[in-house]
């Protein structure tokens, strides 16, 4: 009997061998054998090539990322910084010629540079004078440079504006000024005439600290103690007229009788608010404190809602429903608790 004598084919990787067709594995000495090849092993030997080459090519993607990617981070990095600084810094032949504008921006320099805190009409009127500018800037020969300088004061004027609307406090004009500065740099070369700030500029600009003065305070919790006497009787006599009637009954004689009675009390009502009012503070200052404006803002939101009372919004007569009335005097109790809050606040 023939033994067939094996010999293994030489190990290589997987994707370096010949195709399975072309040159079996296992060379065969004698014909005839009838040997079955291990295909176990065979496949136990791509594996193991594969997987070495995996990990060799794999740890060589490694130390290229290591050592190359570092470099051309930095690179990147530097040139991105270069960049931003290239575009900050304007170009030169990029500023405006002044001297075509030079009324606008000295009217807009009285106002930016007052010798004093800007008022609660100061940012409006700077910001309208920076739109002037703006719009003059551009005018009808549009290019790069002037679409450039029309941006930047555009925003400064945007930004103006929206400090004027922002709280309830006085504006920061050394703010608003040191802005203006910076774009005028940016937007047109520089000129003799232009107004510089001082350190005396900027201590008399600098708004004084919020106060709460003790007279308005005092007006303040008097106004207070006022309308919550005046919701307390209002609402009591509200709510005693009679609703009118509906549809046929609205010609009654009591319909008529309580249309009568509700006009009645109407304007002896707004003559009490009226009343009321005035003892109310007729200023509470510019630059007040936090409590004191919220305090004013809620007394006034109060009085609107008890001047809403004698309107209807449901009825076809001239009587509201008793709820209407009632969510009036609800609503400006509610203010008036919240007005008192800010008050307590302040201290005694």
């Amino acid at each position: 009997m023939l033994t067939a004598i094996v010999e293994p084919a030489v190990l290589r990787p997987y994707f370096l061998s010949e195709p399975r067709l072309s040159r079996p594995p296992y060379r065969f000495r004698s014909k005839g054998a009838h040997v079955i090849p291990p295909r176990q092993k065979r496949v136990g030997c791509r594996c193991g090539g594969a997987l070495f080459s995996l990990l060799f090519y794999g740890t060589i993607g490694g130390l290229v990322l290591v050592f190359a990617l570092p470099p051309l981070l930095k690179r990147d990095a530097k040139a991105e910084s270069s960049d931003k600084a290239v575009a900050s810094t304007p170009a030169s032949g990029a500023q405006l010629d002044p001297a075509p504008y030079r009324d606008l921006i000295i009217s807009l320099e009285q106002q930016v540079y007052k010798s004093e805190p800007a008022g609660f009409d100061f940012t409006g009127q700077i910001s309208f004078l920076a739109m002037q500018l703006c719009l003059e800037v551009r005018g009808d020969g549009r290019n790069a440079k002037r679409e450039r300088a029309y941006g930047k004061i555009y925003d400064y004027a945007g930004i103006v504006d929206a400090r004027a609307e922002a709280g309830y406090t006085m504006a920061n004009l050394v703010d608003i000024r040191n802005r203006w500065e910076t774009v005028r740099s940016e937007v047109f070369e520089d000129a003799s005439w232009f107004r510089r700030s001082t350190p005396a500029l900027t201590m008399a600009q600098t708004p004084p600290a919020p106060s709460a003065d003790p007279t308005v305070v005092r007006q303040l919790r008097d106004y207070a103690i006022h309308l919550e006497g005046l919701i307390q009787t209002g609402k009591g006599q509200a709510l005693a007229i009679p609703e009118a009637g509906v549809d046929a009954a609205l010609n009654s004689p009591e319909s008529r009788a309580a249309e009568q009675q509700w006009r009645t009390w109407t304007q002896n009502w707004m003559a009490q608010i009226e009343s009321t009012v005035r003892r109310g503070p007729r200023s509470i200052g510019s630059n007040a404190d936090m409590n004191v404006v919220m305090a004013h803002q809620e007394l006034s939101r109060a009085v609107m809602e008890l001047q809403m009372v004698p309107q209807t919004a449901a009825t076809t007569t001239t009587i509201p429903f008793k709820y209407e009335r009632e969510r009036h005097f609800d609503a400006a109790a509610h203010s008036l608790q919240t007005a008192k809050s800010y008050l307590a606040n302040l201290g005694s």
